[in-house]
């Protein structure tokens, strides 16, 4: 008996929700770029939604504090990583509700000393801001730790 292209289209989200969580347009754009039709993959996403296998919520959170752990970034990073995923802006706005700013601004510093340290070059503003920019870190974080770096108040933030 010949697998339906539904059968066939849900088993790939499967292996693909199996390596990670997923956003419902990541999944949709990956399904479609293997081929599947969209009205299959439109039933597959909204089944896989349905189970609680596809959740933006869910994976908005779980992409927020992979990141801030892992690769640690600033809000307006985490943002636009999670737009390019595909996740709506109230959602994304629910996920990064609760990141402290206080933990933003230990992570930056964190960084820009690292950085420090391993350039071994001396203190420049503009290379800690745009350094810390690309990072995807606020102004007032970024402004923030420039002063600390500045002014050298103590080891610890």
């Amino acid at each position: 008996m010949p697998t339906s292209d539904f059968q066939r289209a849900r088993e790939r989200a499967w292996r693909l929700l199996a390596r990670r969580a997923r956003s419902r347009r990541e999944l949709t754009r990956r399904l479609e770029a293997a081929g599947f039709a969209p009205e299959v993959v439109a039933r597959v996403v909204e089944s896989l939604a349905e189970s609680g296998l596809v959740d933006d919520l869910s994976f908005a959170r779980q992409w927020v504090r992979w990141r801030l752990q892992e690769h640690p970034m600033g809000v307006p990073g985490l943002a636009c990583e999670l737009r390019e995923k595909g996740v709506p802006g109230e959602i994304i706005a629910q996920a990064l509700a609760d990141v402290d700013e206080e933990r933003q601004f230990r992570d930056a510093l964190k960084l820009a000393r690292r950085r420090l340290e391993k350039t071994g070059a001396g203190y420049s503003r503009a290379k800690t801001a745009a350094f810390l920019g690309r990072r995807g870190y606020a102004y007032e974080i970024i402004s923030r730790v420039c002063r600390r770096l500045e002014t050298g108040d103590g080891d610890e933030p």
